[in-house]
């Protein structure tokens, strides 16, 4: 089993994971302006989600953006299309202000 962890940098690739292996995606959010990644969508038959988690930034000042990372694991042989939102879920798909994505494809 593998750790691969992605970043914004990483948006737009195309990723190849073993089953089994674990997958973080870190990304920058703020959550004190209302905006919070989540997952717009995902093939949770072929990458299962484990969870998601905010770190606070630790040198930052108070309010400034912190990393959201999301863990996911290799469930099955398969190809997964993972895309990501930044929004205000409350304002609905209107308040999206960044998107990622990546392919993921899982091998036996």
């Amino acid at each position: 089993m593998s750790e691969i962890t992605l970043t914004q940098a990483d948006n737009g690739r195309t990723i190849d994971i073993w089953v089994g292996d674990r997958l973080d995606v870190n990304l920058r959010e703020n959550p004190t302006t209302g905006f919070q990644w989540g997952i717009d969508q995902n093939n949770d038959e072929v990458l299962r989600v484990e969870g998601a988690e905010y770190i606070s930034p630790t040198t930052s000042p108070i309010g400034g953006a912190g990393q959201r990372t999301f863990t996911f694991i290799g469930q099955q042989s398969g190809t997964a299309e993972l895309r990501l939102k930044l929004w205000r879920e409350w304002q609905g798909e209107s308040s999206v202000v960044e998107r990622f994505t990546v392919t993921i494809q899982v091998h036996d």
